[in-house]
């Protein structure tokens, strides 16, 4: 007869080969990560390439801050002429006014209209400064004529007006083309 062994029938799993533990068991192991080393080549070619990518994004950057502040100025500037524009206008519009117009005749002009009887205010102080005895202008009037007109002539700059006192004229210089007063001699001449 036959000897028939039995034999057990174990799974896969529950099979003890060794040392090995069942799948299930053993702890596994994360996978490492492999290290990127770099050289001082590599870091040097790194270093390049963003410089240049900051240049390329910096130049464009650049030029798109400076023109928006050139159009922050130009719209103030713009703005600015638009107010100016606004207030001559409207400078404009109150001569379109006949009631502004008469004003503004009677005031610079000393227009009045037919009827009126026009009256001038004198400060008090012009009241004293004439009170106080003979003016430049009484000591103009008092003088021939011909003297004055030498005297407008052979002062420099001065805007000389007969009859009407005027500031006190600038000093002129000692050496002058034109005699002070007509009774002087002429400079005498170089001889060559």
């Amino acid at each position: 007869m036959e000897r028939t062994v039995h034999r057990r029938v174990q799974p896969v799993t529950y099979r003890r080969t060794g040392s090995r533990k069942p799948a299930a068991q053993s702890p596994q192991k994360p996978p490492q990560k492999r290290r990127i080393r770099l050289g001082a080549t590599e870091i040097g070619v790194l270093v390049a390439v963003s410089i240049v990518v900051l240049v390329m994004i910096g130049m464009p950057l650049r030029n798109f801050f400076q023109q928006r502040s050139d159009i922050a100025r130009v719209t103030a500037s713009i703005e600015a002429k638009e107010a100016e524009k606004q207030r001559l206008i409207g400078e404009l519009e109150k001569y379109k006014s006949e009631a502004f117009l008469k004003e503004q005749a009677r005031v610079r002009l000393g227009v009045i209209e037919p009827g009126e009887t026009a009256f001038r205010i004198l400060s008090p102080e012009l009241e004293a400064e004439s009170s106080t005895g003979n003016t430049q202008a009484e000591e103009d009037q008092q003088r021939p004529w011909y003297n004055l007109l030498w005297e407008s002539i052979a002062t420099e700059d001065t805007d000389y007006l007969i009859g009407t006192p005027t500031e006190e004229a600038p000093a002129t210089s000692e050496v002058s083309r034109l005699p002070i007063s007509p009774t002087e001699a002429p400079p005498p001449e170089p001889a060559p």
